[in-house]
């Protein structure tokens, strides 16, 4: 269980800055347009929310979140527990940093690494979780308007499912990104990742023993997002200074769960069989103050998540979520990027609910 609630605007932020200042020295030098590609495109899919939209692992960590919790839910369900009168209410801290280092005019590579600690909250089921997770990747401008970037990742979660299991998850994986600007009010961003995972239980029974089961554990991950980008040019109720973004996004992921005997003998795969399929869509108007090195930039988002297919919410039926954010991000005059956020998911039936706080700092080198 994958647990992350992070929004990083602009990992490419130092490299944004500098590029407004030379297009604005090349625009008094009558050389407008000089800039590397890659510059360029950093600057212009920077400005447009497309960037955020590539670094931001929310959507991916909730989506993980509900997924390892509803697995639990279902396992203490399946096991003779009860069924109904579940509710969670993790809280989870994130910790991100994300380096870029530049290798030619129109390419870079991207390192990043996440730590995050999620403390379980629910009224029957609470599950604590660990998650380290590093990526690596090639990143390609074809012009300022288009980008794609493939690589690896490494992952892993130790789960405490409290008083029942101990799990851990982990595995290797690719990852493929593609951001294409269409205008200049709006953008499309897209993510296909799959990794090849492996689930580690251990279920006590009694004090001297415990079910044991090692299994493979496959995810297929998509997800895109259409981002647009307003400020007072294009709307005259958006402040002077301040840019709107409006969001539209959908994810689908399939895990497949190997079928496999544990320490005693019986077979078994998934908690609910050997596939699990979880799908969702959702509409964010998020707003910021514009950056500029050496200030504060506050920011605030507001929108909605509906859920349209989840394998595992045979206990916990809450489709639909409001989504409230809020945070500060700071650009440095030496080029670093400092961004704390909290973001926060509560749902309509009053069953799920999801905080987080995250601490993230970009260097471009």
């Amino acid at each position: 269980m994958n647990i992350k609630v992070t929004s990083v605007s602009a990992a490419l932020a130092v490299f944004a800055s500098v590029a407004s200042a030379q297009q604005q020295g090349s625009a008094q030098n009558g050389q407008q347009g000089s800039l590397p590609t890659g510059i360029a495109g950093i600057y212009n899919l920077g400005a447009s929310g497309l960037l955020e939209s590539y670094l931001s692992n929310e959507p991916f960590g909730i989506a993980q979140t509900r997924i390892g919790v509803a697995r639990a839910v279902t396992g203490v369900a399946h096991g003779g527990g009860p069924t109904s009168g579940y509710d969670t209410s993790p809280i989870s801290g994130i910790g991100d940093f994300h380096a870029l280092k530049v290798i030619s005019p129109d390419s870079f590579i991207r390192f990043s690494t996440e730590y995050v600690d999620t403390s379980g909250g629910g009224s029957i089921v609470k599950v604590d979780a660990q998650t380290y997770r590093f990526d690596a990747q090639y990143v390609k401008f074809f012009d300022p308007s288009t980008m794609v970037a493939f690589g690896a990742f490494y992952e892993n979660t130790d789960i405490n499912n409290i008083g029942v299991a101990e799990l851990s998850y982990g595995g290797w994986g690719l990852r493929a990104d593609a951001l294409k600007q269409f205008n200049q009010n709006w953008g499309v961003s897209g993510r296909i990742e799959y990794m090849f995972g492996g689930t580690d239980i251990n279920l006590p029974i009694s004090p001297t023993a415990a079910i044991i089961q090692k299994q493979d554990d496959d995810r297929l991950y998509i997800q895109s997002e259409l981002v647009g980008r307003f400020d007072s040019s294009d709307l005259n109720w958006v402040p002077n200074g301040w840019v709107l973004n409006p969001i539209f996004g959908a994810l689908y992921q399939k895990s497949w769960i190997e079928a496999t005997a544990d320490n005693f003998g019986n077979v078994s795969s998934g908690v609910n069989g050997p596939t699990e399929e979880y799908s969702t869509i959702w509409a964010k108007a998020r707003i910021s103050k514009q950056l500029a090195p050496g200030t504060w930039s506050p920011k605030a988002t507001l929108g909605f998540e509906h859920e349209l297919t989840n394998s595992l919410d045979e206990y916990l039926d809450e489709p639909t979520y409001g989504v409230v954010g809020l945070g500060v991000t700071y650009l440095t005059k030496s080029g670093g990027y400092f961004d704390v956020t909290y973001s926060g998911r509560l749902g309509l039936n009053g069953i799920r609910e999801q905080n987080g706080i995250t601490i993230a700092f970009t260097q471009t080198f």
